[in-house]
């Protein structure tokens, strides 16, 4: 397939910032690669059984909390900087230092008189996987960047729909920033946590899972250049069950094989050349 360069508009400030060509949503990052790769194209997944349902749960869970367009922007900083604990729903959020945004589950904040500010992150799943505390993993690196955004929405004045209006979020002065991670599940009964950010400095467990997250991002921010992509040679979804009902994009896969590509010729260290190219080894 021929795509264009893939252009981020998440909010209304993508249009001036530099990461708009390589900024990726926190579910891209722990996407399939195929699925990543339609989405970017066109392709969206309709909803299934499974995701009304969680969307159901959702509600069910955090309907007690207000969004921060509910909330007001400006009664929002007022009571902040009073050092009112904050707690809201669907908190849109954006990091331009980072290239990741997302939207959060439930977002707690507060602003104490010693400069300190604490930031809690709760997000809704089912069960505990790996794919989902990378996730949360992603909206706590996007509040460690001190340039965040968190966005209100706002009808667009020609026409119909709403746009996301992005706010820097935190001060511009020193402070010290702490940040919790929260998995709550509702097909069991438990919760995982885990601190993110402590002082201002990352935890072991927060270096070791931006590794990985840095890793899965920039292959798929490759997949925005503008250019030919050959779909038949990216795996099939590791949770594929060639069923239209449980996944909508198998009507576009089931029409292309997979084909891995066959590795011809290898490069290596040579003596007066940096690097030589093996002979291409064929197959009889």
């Amino acid at each position: 397939m021929i795509k264009r360069t893939t252009t981020c508009r998440f909010t209304d400030k993508c249009g001036g910032c530099v990461s708009q060509n390589r900024c990726i949503s926190a579910t891209g990052v722990t996407s399939d690669l195929r699925r990543y790769m339609l989405k970017i194209c066109g392709h969206r997944q309709k909803p299934n059984q499974a995701m009304l349902k969680g969307t159901k749960k959702h509600e069910e869970i955090l309907s007690k909390y207000k969004t921060l367009t509910e909330y007001g922007w400006y009664q929002f900083k007022k009571d902040l900087y009073k050092g009112i604990k904050i707690e809201l729903q669907e908190v849109a959020v954006c990091s331009p230092k980072y290239g990741f945004h997302g939207i959060i589950d439930n977002f707690t904040i507060e602003y104490t008189k010693e400069g300190i500010i604490n930031v809690s992150i709760l997000d809704v799943k089912p069960v505990f996987t790996k794919k989902y505390y990378k996730q949360i993993s992603v909206y706590g690196i996007c509040m460690s960047d001190p340039d965040v955004m968190v966005c209100i929405e706002q009808p667009f004045i020609r026409k119909k729909g709403k746009k996301r209006v992005a706010q820097r979020l935190y001060p511009k002065k020193e402070f010290s920033l702490n940040i919790d991670l929260i998995l709550q599940f509702y097909a069991k009964v438990g919760i995982w946590k885990t601190k993110f950010i402590e002082n201002s400095v990352m935890t072991n467990f927060s270096k070791g899972v931006c590794a990985s997250i840095i890793k899965s991002a920039n292959i798929r921010k490759a997949l925005h250049k503008h250019g030919i992509y050959y779909l038949n040679e990216t795996p099939p979804c590791s949770f594929c069950k060639k069923n239209e009902d449980w996944c909508s994009l198998y009507n576009v896969c089931s029409k292309i094989d997979y084909k891995p590509r066959i590795k011809s010729h290898q490069t290596y260290h040579g003596k007066n050349k940096l690097l030589v190219k093996t002979k291409p080894k064929i197959k009889r």
